[in-house]
């Protein structure tokens, strides 16, 4: 009877801690970029999921959900918290990146509303596409993973 009770007093402080740290292992971050003077759009995302919508307007908007997943079943889920997109530009191209050390044991899922630009360069290490481009030349690099993607006929090129 001795042991049950140590056992309950024990676990009581780690059920409390795991739900204290909920809100640091799920985020819902937003993100928008002016393609004034942008022709060209790269998104390097690593690995999760992306699905991409055709939109007008003159920005890019970016919904990213972070999972911190468990680096093994006895520790806490990973603290998705701090992890930000990298943006860079240069002449006419806009790059959005992640950091390859936020990568590690986290669930990456991209919400891209993306307007037309002239060359869209997507590049996904592991993981899956869905997306509608509009008339754009589009290059889709996926290592391990899938891609369902729908094109305009007339900008269809080589596959």
């Amino acid at each position: 009877m001795k042991r049950f009770n140590l056992s309950v007093l024990l676990l009581g402080p780690a059920i409390l801690t795991g739900t204290a740290q909920a809100d640091e292992n799920h985020v819902i971050q937003h993100y928008s970029y002016s393609l004034d003077s942008i022709s060209e759009v790269e998104i390097d995302g690593g690995v999760g999921e992306m699905d991409i919508v055709h939109t007008d307007g003159d920005e890019i908007k970016i919904e990213l959900e972070l999972e911190g997943k468990r680096r093994y079943w006895i520790m806490n889920k990973r603290s998705v918290s701090e992890i930000e997109l990298e943006q860079s530009s240069r002449g006419n191209k806009l790059k959005i990146s992640m950091n390859d050390e936020d990568l590690k044991h986290v669930d990456i899922h991209w919400r891209i509303e993306l307007p037309s630009v002239a060359h869209t360069s997507i590049n996904l290490g592991v993981g899956k596409v869905t997306g509608e481009f509009a008339d754009t030349e589009l290059e889709l690099d996926i290592g391990v993973g899938a891609a369902d993607i729908a094109v305009a006929r007339s900008s269809a090129g080589r596959l």
